[in-house]
């Protein structure tokens, strides 16, 4: 009873691995194309299922009924039942593990999530943070503008200016390096003691990019004497002139500037002229013309120049 016990449970292990490798291979068959005959299976299980008479007995539970079982027997088969060939179980655990590797590829590539690849890793890492997120730049300082000491520039000298009664105002000529200054843009000019006869001075400020002061002074001088002279031709009557001495008045002065004087120069013994200018035809001159050169001086003043003119005098005796 006991050796029946003990075949029957090898019996069992070997159709346990028997239906392990028989799994196996359907499995296999399956992936590789195999698996579409579902009539292909295993012989030798079929043979030993048919033939065995132990697998027969298994199969039929009313002869193990029959039979009594010794308990203690009953123990020592389910003891002797469950170990296994060490080396048959490490078999059929590789053989239950083997698996085609183009499948197995395919689903461990199917399975696991694929790792961004380095391109696209550094093209999300070199996407600029949206303006939002920019962090706020510090304001950086104003620069001072670039200034030029005026002290540095060049002015021109400024020739005399000739006395008029009024304020004077010349222009004056700037320059820094070889730039020439403009006036109301680059500085402004202030004027003293531009009136009378003297020195007067200019006060040239800076502006804009230029800063200090310079001083430049000029003359004033006398100006020309603007006398005018008017000369005119007069007649004398003769019967007047026979019996006394006949004054005309040929010469008329104008804006002369000082004292003005008139003094004959050459001419005809028949005429003379006085010192305000009165021309003066002598007593019993005869008929005809008479000329005399006049000189004509005006003094002048502080703010005018002495002036000379010479003119020529006619007078018609008839």
């Amino acid at each position: 009873m006991k050796n029946t016990t003990k075949g029957i449970s090898i019996m069992l292990a070997i159709l346990m691995i028997l239906s392990s490798f028989a799994l196996f291979s359907a499995s296999a068959d399956t992936q590789t194309g195999g698996g579409d005959n579902p009539e292909n299976t295993d012989p030798v299980s079929s043979d030993i299922n048919s033939t065995d008479p132990v697998n027969s007995d298994l199969n039929n539970p009313d002869s193990s009924e029959s039979q009594p079982t010794d308990p203690s027997s009953s123990e020592q088969t389910s003891s002797e039942s469950q170990p296994t060939d060490p080396s048959s179980s490490e078999q059929t655990s590789s053989e239950s593990q083997a698996t085609d590797p183009s499948s197995s590829e395919q689903t461990s590539s199917e399975s696991q999530p694929t790792a961004p690849s380095s391109s696209e890793q550094t093209s999300s890492e070199s996407v600029p943070p949206s303006s939002s997120e920019t962090a706020p730049t510090k304001p950086t300082t104003p620069t001072k503008p670039v200034t030029y000491k005026l002290s540095k520039a060049k002015v021109a000298s400024i020739p005399d200016k000739a006395y008029t009664g009024k304020a004077i105002t010349p222009s004056v000529k700037v320059t820094y390096g070889k730039k020439t200054l403009a006036k109301g843009k680059d500085y402004t000019l202030t004027y003293k003691n531009n009136k009378k006869i003297g020195t007067a001075t200019v006060e040239i400020k800076g502006k804009g990019s230029y800063t200090g002061t310079i001083k430049k002074t000029f003359k004033i001088v006398k100006a020309a004497n603007p006398m005018t002279v008017k000369v005119t031709t007069k007649t004398v009557s003769y019967k007047k002139a026979l019996k006394a001495r006949q004054k005309v008045s040929a010469i008329t002065v104008t804006k002369a500037q000082g004292k003005v004087s008139f003094k004959k120069t050459k001419g005809s013994p028949n005429l003379t002229i006085s010192s305000k200018g009165v021309v003066s035809v002598k007593q019993g001159t005869q008929k005809g013309t008479r000329h005399m050169l006049v000189k004509i001086s005006a003094a002048g003043n502080a703010n005018y120049k002495p002036v000379t003119k010479v003119v020529a005098i006619t007078i018609i005796i008839k």
